[in-house]
This record gives C-alpha cells, sequence and structure tokens, in this order.
C-alpha cells in the first residue's frame, strides 16, 4: 500500500489547520489597544454608536456606511458588553484598517 498520497493530505490538512489558527490569533481582540466594531449592515445609522456607549466605550472614527467602528478596549468586560449590546463581531482594528478606509 502507497503511503505517500496519505502523507501529503495529511500534511496539507495541517498546514491549513495551523494558517486558520494563525488568523484567528491575530483577528483576536487585546487589551489596551483598538478594537474594530461590527453590527449589522441594515440597522439604523447610528446604531453602531450606542452599541459601544452603551457598552462604556468611545468610538474613535467609523466608516461613512455607519456599521464598522474603531474604538478602544481599556476596560476588560467591554468586548463582552459590546456583544450583550448588540455587536455581531468584535475583532482587532490593525485587520480592519490595514484592509478598509476608515
Amino acid at each position: 500500500m502507497n503511503e505517500e498520497p496519505r502523507g501529503i493530505k495529511t500534511s496539507i490538512f495541517f498546514g491549513c489547520l495551523i494558517i486558520l489558527a494563525s488568523s484567528f490569533i491575530s483577528l483576536a481582540p487585546q487589551e489596551n489597544k483598538s478594537i474594530a466594531v461590527v453590527v449589522s449592515p441594515w440597522a439604523e445609522p447610528y446604531h453602531i454608536v450606542n452599541v459601544i456607549s452603551a457598552a462604556g466605550g468611545v468610538v474613535k472614527t467609523q466608516d461613512s456606511n455607519h456599521w464598522i467602528a474603531i474604538s478602544q478596549n481599556d476596560s476588560p468586560n467591554l468586548i463582552k458588553k459590546l456583544y450583550n449590546n448588540g455587536a455581531i463581531l468584535v475583532i482587532n482594528a490593525d485587520f480592519v484598517t490595514a484592509c478598509f478606509k476608515l
């Protein structure tokens, strides 16, 4: 039985797993760093401001469509509060500011 194709498939699988894991780690929000907060695109225009302020955060900047904003993660419970107040996603802002103009 030829083991070479099985080894190649296993190597590809674990390589992809490592790439995905490192991507998720780099997107994870960190304390005392800027975070990107995302709400649903069909929400009211200033819903994101309400979500961030209700969680105790401050909006540093936001996109023109009003569903992505940058805030500072100063509180250890801020991310949990953001999700509780309606945020869909909270990630490290470095990724968002590199990909989108805010």
